[in-house]
């Protein structure tokens, strides 16, 4: 029996290898999150920058005043010797560097959408949730409207997200709570039954939508069932998480606004002779 030379055994491989951006078969992968959920903790402070200090030699005119609660300083300083800007340099795409850098990025990186979405929800008497929605999806397909019975502004928490084929979606969304206070007008409650009444039946059980305009694509279709089966597999930490932020939403608009801090401002004229050299240590 001949033994098949390495060098086509490699041929083969690379020739019956599948496509680097060959799309998914639908139903390959499990829809999931990508990433955590915003829950209204806030960002970890930045570090602190280093001082910048004038020697009393080198200001020329200093005026101090207070406003908005804080105090406000400006300064005129002797000119200070800068560099020369950086002149930037980029590679050529046609770099064999580049070219190994945007192949690596590709097998690690999938192709990505951005979902444009708009909702409106309705608390209804029965106590479910109709969420009215408008989705923009860039680059795939036309806007479609449709009617979900999954509560959008917990979905809103989600940033990013992979579908059942694979492919990766980024999300926009821009939220609204349908007003149900009994302080509405009876016109106003009125019409918003007679809205309601309008709104297509959505059987119970888990979430769904019913499509009201436009024309799903193939690719738009299995992001949409994804988020529903999102809503339905992770409603606890979406609940959780919109629950966090509103309570941090919350807090923010009861709590005082944070006092103005003192601002400090130099400046020079750049009309004046050469400058003086720079001094080490960020002090002049």
């Amino acid at each position: 029996m001949k033994t098949i030379p390495r060098l086509l055994l490699a041929v083969l491989a690379v020739a019956t290898a599948p496509p680097l951006f060959a799309e998914p078969s639908a139903n390959t992968t499990t829809a999931r999150i990508i990433g955590g959920l915003p829950d209204g903790t806030p960002p970890p402070p930045e570090p602190s920058k280093p001082g910048f200090t004038v020697k009393p030699s080198n200001l020329l005119f200093s005026k101090t005043q207070q406003q908005g609660g804080r105090t406000l300083t400006l300064g005129e300083i002797k000119p200070i010797a800068l560099p020369a800007p950086l002149k930037p340099t980029l590679p050529a795409p046609t770099d064999p560097a580049v070219q190994e850098h945007f192949k690596a990025l590709r097998q690690v990186h999938h192709e990505t959408s951005l979902l444009l979405v708009g909702a409106t929800i309705s608390h209804l008497p029965d106590g479910s949730v109709h969420s009215h929605v408008t989705l923009q999806p860039l680059g795939i397909g036309e806007p479609v409207t449709f009617v979900s019975s999954a509560d959008f502004g917990l979905l809103a928490g989600i940033r990013s997200f992979i579908d059942s084929a694979g492919k990766t979606h980024d999300l926009i969304m821009s939220w609204s709570v349908e007003p149900n206070e009994p302080s509405s007008t009876r016109a106003t409650r009125l019409q918003r039954n007679n809205d309601l009444k309008k709104l297509p039946k959505l059987p119970p059980g888990p979430a769904t939508y019913t499509l009201i305009s436009g024309s799903l694509t193939p690719t738009t279709h299995i992001a949409l069932k994804a988020l529903h089966h999102l809503y339905q597999s992770e409603q606890p930490r979406l609940l959780a998480a919109h629950q966090a932020r509103e309570l941090t939403r919350l807090a923010a608009i009861k709590s005082p606004p944070p006092l103005p801090k003192n601002l400090i401002l130099h400046h020079w004229n750049i009309g004046q002779s050469t400058p003086p050299p720079v001094t080490q240590g960020g002090t002049q």
